[in-house]
């Protein structure tokens, strides 16, 4: 009786060996000599640090872990040319920063790939190097994000089949046979990758339904697309402005705008679909590569940068509503359902912004915008240090304005205070009107203050410059009559 008791104590201890309040980061080689060592004394939910080094192994992922390299570039698993890499057999694995390479040794891909996702869902592969494997990236996920990977050197770089609400995005795919086999596929999502110097194809299809394709660069593949059997339709493009993919062989030009393109003026979209086949056709194809910087605020064209262009698509849509012939909402700016000075403001404070230059959204007016919505798409400061303090001659009656590094205040003695927003001096005010009613309200619109008066007029200043002391120079100001309220308040 005591042996058997004793072997049920043993077990159990066995068994409640790897309970931990907390999660755990486990190191190689610190810890453990191997990764397949590490992940063999993991538990669900655990880290798995790998520092910089070449390990030659073929991993195996059997919980749900993070698998974390290091440094992309000098933390290697190499399969030695023979088998699999990394084998991941459970759902919700991620890796990322990892260079794996060696994967083959066989002519079969499922045997011969860089990582093997099997029928596993939840995981994620990202910000690696895939390199010289027989295939990159193979297996029949579900719910998997693969994004930020470069692919190169491999027969197919991912090898997708019997696959479903998948994400592959971000990628650079280079100097593949074929980046993307799809094989009875459906529903996945495959956006902004760059697909270069194939030397097969960019993509072989077949078989796939209600696949979304769109914002990819394809560059210098021998083949585009190749499609195994007609009659299954996917998307290829992400609808009117935002446009489809970029076809480095696309020979269309772009004379004119619109969701049917047939509007007098350039848009950066091609104005002659890309037709795959008769189910598969890109109605938007872009004239440049798509790069993120597309995503600028006020660059209704998509074109990378804010520009005249701009300028003029939103201003020859001025005072459209839905409905008219020109109506674009992409030129409505704050989507406030009318194209008005607002909108073309709002492009010209960002005019000459590009990729390289981060778009800032300014607060420009009380809630910072008209439908006072409150919220701005730029970040917030990561401390609440004061920076400055500034008395104002009377009370502060209206909400500030922010615009091009600039800060607007009214106050009840009637002056509209201006004041450099980065600076930890003090600031002077500048004179808009000399009425004796409070300043209830500021707005900055294209380099212009506007202020209401509690005299049932309103203001507007130029303001040239607020220097780095707080200097300030205006041009005159100009003053004019508004309907107010019964107590003389003007409010924008």
């Amino acid at each position: 009786m005591f042996v058997v008791l004793l072997l049920i104590l043993s077990v159990g201890l066995q068994s409640f060996r790897h309970v931990r309040a907390e999660s755990a980061t486990l190191r190689v080689p610190d810890d453990f000599s191997t990764i397949q060592e590490a992940i063999n004394n993991a538990v669900g939910g655990d880290t798995v640090f790998v520092k910089a080094g070449t390990y030659y192994e073929h991993v195996v992922v059997n919980k749900a872990l993070m698998l974390i390299g290091e440094d992309v570039t000098t933390t290697i698993i190499d399969g030695n040319e023979t088998g699999l890499v990394i084998n991941i057999t459970s759902d919700n694995v991620n890796i990322t920063g990892f260079t794996v390479q060696g994967g083959g040794g066989s002519i079969l891909p499922e045997s011969s790939a860089g990582i093997h996702l099997g029928t596993t869902s939840h995981c994620n592969i990202f910000g690696n190097r895939l390199l010289d494997n027989y295939v990159g990236i193979i297996g029949s996920p579900k719910n998997a994000t693969m994004s930020n990977n470069i692919i190169a050197g491999s027969h197919v770089g991912f090898d997708i089949f019997y696959a479903t609400f998948n994400t592959i995005s971000g990628n650079r795919l280079v100097a593949n046979n074929i980046s993307i086999h799809m094989l009875y596929a459906d529903s996945n999502s495959v956006f902004e990758n760059n697909i270069t110097d194939n030397y097969l194809c960019a993509v072989v299809l077949g078989y796939s339904v209600n696949n979304r394709f769109y914002h990819n660069n394809f560059l210098n593949n021998t083949e585009q697309i190749v499609m195994l059997a007609s009659g299954w339709t996917n998307s290829w493009d992400d609808d009117y402005l935002s446009g489809g993919n970029y076809w480095s062989d696309y020979s269309g030009l772009d004379q004119f705008s619109g969701p049917y393109q047939n509007l007098t003026d350039s848009d950066g979209i091609g104005d002659t679909p890309v037709a795959l086949d008769g189910n598969n056709t890109d109605r938007y194809p872009l004239m440049t590569p798509w790069t993120e910087a597309s995503n600028l605020v006020g660059d209704v064209t998509a074109d990378g940068k804010v520009d005249m262009k701009d300028v003029g698509y939103v201003a020859r849509r001025f005072m459209c509503v839905p409905g008219d012939p020109l109506w674009d909402p992409m030129a409505d700016m704050n989507d406030d359902e009318k194209i008005n000075m607002v909108d073309i403001g709002t492009v010209a404070r960002h005019f000459g912004e590009s990729g390289s230059t981060p778009a800032v959204d300014w607060w420009p007016m009380r809630g910072h915008d008209l439908n006072h919505t409150g919220y701005s798409t730029s970040t917030a400061p990561n401390t609440n240090k004061t920076i400055w303090i500034y008395t104002t001659g009377e009370v502060v009656c209206s909400s500030p304005a922010v615009a091009d590094g600039k800060v607007y205040v009214g106050s009840a003695n009637a002056k509209v205070y201006a004041f450099a927003s980065a600076s930890t001096v003090g600031t002077s005010s500048i004179w808009l009107t000399d009425s004796a009613g409070n300043s209830e309200s500021t707005f900055d619109l294209m380099d212009n203050v506007y202020v209401g008066i509690q005299d049932f007029t309103a203001h507007t200043a130029r303001v040239v410059n607020v220097a780095a002391n707080n200097s300030t120079t205006t041009t005159s100001t100009e003053e004019f009559p508004v309907n107010a309220s019964a107590l003389g308040e003007s409010r924008p």
